[in-house]
């Protein structure tokens, strides 16, 4: 185990040259960076020029440290960099995002004070070009430490907790295991659930990473990602058999939420089929009625009514908006 305070920082990168050398600068440009020990990229098969600009890096940037591997996925990636980390917290950083300055400053003290917390993560910004000027703040479910069923919100609800704004205790991976290499997808998700099963997780308000997005839709990711979400919970049930009773709730509020995106997208008849789906498997998701609700409005003014929606929904749970205003990176 590493020595207390230092921070491993686990990187991927596959065929991410555009990408690279900015999210590597985010943590050197960490106000925290003190508390960094060694930053571990893993080079997994890239064919354009990411290795060139790793290994100028390398020699610019002392604690950067490069793994090469032969595209063995982000899981697998995962696992080789902490084989060889070193420290006593593990933060991972995709090789396209970006981390806000203030990230590990804020996140750190949290996962020290208390050490029932296996993992923190924040909200993130989602974003798409180079400048970040078109970042919209996304926040996220908010689970903590103090939740005496967190296991079971988790299973029904997820997250998301976006991989580059986490930062877990080593320890939990001596526990709950390493990313499962079976699955390509959802491999955050089942991390997550396996520490809930001994550990807690504490959400730290804020944007404190930059998500890039790569212009994917909906309809093009959805059917690999609900395969991956349904194995996900058969290993779940699998450890914990009483998860079981809560599969139809799960698979409910799932249904709705792809329902919300292929609506998003204008495919009413796809996204009408899962909302009805959604209800027959929990009638009493208010989710899926709220989106109902919403999917009646013109498209033009359902992000406006929706937006308003959440941010009342926020007030009423006493969360208002993040305390945290990061600096656009």
């Amino acid at each position: 185990m590493g020595a207390a305070g230092n921070v491993s920082v686990i990187m991927t990168c596959h065929n991410e040259a555009a990408f690279i050398e900015q999210a590597i600068r985010s943590v050197t440009a960490q106000t925290a960076y003190g508390r960094v020990s060694e930053i571990i990229v893993v080079n997994d098969g890239s064919t354009d020029q990411s290795e060139s600009i790793l290994k100028g890096l390398a020699h610019e940037i002392g604690k950067l440290k490069i793994l090469k591997a032969s595209g063995i996925g982000p899981s697998a990636a995962r696992n080789m960099a902490l084989a060889e980390a070193s420290g006593a917290f593990i933060a991972v950083l995709d090789g396209d995002d970006i981390w806000a300055p203030r990230k590990l400053e804020l996140q750190l003290p949290r996962l020290e004070s208390d050490d029932r917390i296996g993992l923190v993560y924040s909200d993130f910004y989602d974003f798409s070009d180079a400048g970040i000027s078109d970042a919209k703040l996304f926040q996220v479910r908010r689970y903590a430490a103090s939740d005496p069923n967190l296991l079971e919100r988790f299973f029904v609800r997820g997250g998301p907790v976006i991989p580059s704004s986490t930062v877990y205790r080593r320890e939990v991976f001596e526990k709950a295991g390493l990313f499962n290499t079976e699955l390509r997808l959802a491999e955050d998700s089942d991390m997550v659930l396996r520490i809930a099963q001994d550990w807690s997780i504490q959400y730290v308000p804020g944007g404190l990473v930059y998500k890039r997005r790569h212009g994917r839709n909906a309809s093009r990711d959805m059917a690999g990602w609900e395969a991956a979400a349904e194995r996900v919970a058969e290993l779940a049930m699998a450890r914990v058999p009483r998860l079981a009773g809560l599969q139809a709730r799960r698979k409910s509020y799932r249904h709705s939420k792809i329902a919300s995106a292929y609506l998003s997208e204008g495919l009413n008849l796809e996204g009408w089929r899962y909302l009805l789906g959604a209800l027959r498997l929990d009638p009493f998701n208010r989710r899926a009625y709220a989106i109902a609700v919403l999917a009646l409005f013109p498209s033009g003014l359902r992000k406006g009514v929706s937006r308003w929606v959440k941010r009342v929904q926020a007030m009423a749970a006493g969360r208002g908006e993040p305390k945290v205003d990061e600096k656009r990176v």
